[in-house]
């Protein structure tokens, strides 16, 4: 199976609408998205070999890249 990015809107697909409205109109949620997408970027390049890094380090991306995930996710739910 291909390694896919971790898109916000393939995550959460039924908040299609709403992350392209917060996006838009929150501060907040916009960096959020932004610092998300940057390191799903990043671990997608290291696991698909673009790049090379210590195991550790990747997984402390693929840590922080769930931590903005459950951030996003609550700003989406509240």
């Amino acid at each position: 199976m291909p390694l896919q990015r971790h898109q916000l809107v393939r995550e959460f697909p039924q908040f299609r609408d709403r992350i392209q409205h917060l996006n838009r109109h929150n501060q907040t949620f916009h960096y959020l998205a932004e610092k998300y997408n940057q390191i799903d970027k990043q671990v997608f390049e290291f696991e698909q070999g673009y790049q090379s890094c210590e195991d550790m380090y990747l997984e402390s991306l693929k840590k922080k890249r769930l931590y903005l995930k459950d951030q996003i996710f609550d700003m989406l739910t509240h």
